[in-house]
């Protein structure tokens, strides 16, 4: 990393816990967070904040956008249940890919992040179970009128909220339904998701090796790094994650995401 960590007017540096509160509350175009995590003491926990629903589903069109997607963000209508969704207390994550539906505050989890002897440790020892969560009428509604659409961007998003819900059959059917409508730049953006959806099933290996298969871009860097920095790959953790932090820029709450999952693979180094 090149710059200094910022300290308090007395000199005094920042803990993990006040950064990441700091991240989660600020506007993305005001982020000031962890330069180098060896340097700050992890004695505090941070109580809960509130995650703007706003600024979470602007984060989670960004992948779409990374990968060139023409998105006209007045027909990318967030669905019904979002606020509810991102209220949820079991939202917040440790590990998580850059992919459609995903937002960077849902990583709150720091106690496991910090003390785990190893970040592998953190992935659930039994893949999460189909429909995790119910999915509402409205949600079902919404899907329908982007699977209608035939627009990809719109057909992405939803696969990225059924994937949230954990319905997972159906993600698949939308992805696949989503094929016919693939170009050059949609055809990277529909292999990440199906290699997002591979992730959060719980087939690690199978991701990861999905995410090498891809030409670069900051997203892939992304999920590289994230997938390595989880699978206990710390070297390749850090490559890819100092690319993605380079790549991403600073008004961007994924580009922050990276610093922080750099500066924990920087420890473990």
């Amino acid at each position: 990393m090149t710059s200094a960590t910022h300290s308090d007017s007395t000199g005094r540096l920042p803990t993990i816990s006040e950064l990441t509160l700091r991240m989660m509350q600020s506007s993305p175009t005001s982020l000031d967070v962890l330069e180098d995590l060896s340097e700050v003491e992890p004695h505090e926990t941070y109580g809960a904040v509130r995650i703007d629903p706003r600024s979470a589903w602007s984060d989670a069109i960004e992948a779409l956008r990374a990968f060139g997607l023409p998105l006209h963000v007045r027909h990318l209508t967030a669905p019904p249940e979002w606020n509810r969704l991102v209220s949820l207390a079991e939202a917040r994550a440790t590990w998580l890919p850059m992919a459609a539906g995903n937002y960077p505050q849902r990583v709150g989890d720091l106690d496991a992040l910090l003390h785990a002897a190893s970040l592998s440790e953190l992935r659930p020892l039994h893949p999460p179970h189909e429909s995790g969560m119910a999915v509402a009428t409205p949600i079902r509604n919404w899907v329908a009128q982007a699977m209608a659409s035939e627009s990809l961007p719109n057909l992405l998003l939803a696969a990225g909220v059924l994937r949230r819900l954990e319905a997972f059959t159906e993600t698949e059917r939308v992805l696949t339904f989503a094929q016919s409508l693939l170009d050059a730049a949609g055809s990277v953006a529909w292999a990440n998701e199906k290699a997002a959806l591979l992730w959060h099933r719980g087939r690690w290996e199978e991701a990861a090796h999905e995410w090498n298969k891809l030409p670069d871009s900051p997203v892939v860097h992304f999920n590289r790094g994230m997938s390595a920095l989880f699978l206990g790959q710390t070297e390749l953790a850090r490559l890819w994650l100092a690319r993605a932090g380079a790549d991403l820029p600073e008004s961007s709450s994924w580009h922050h995401l990276a610093r922080l999952y750099l500066s924990l693979a920087e420890i473990r180094a």
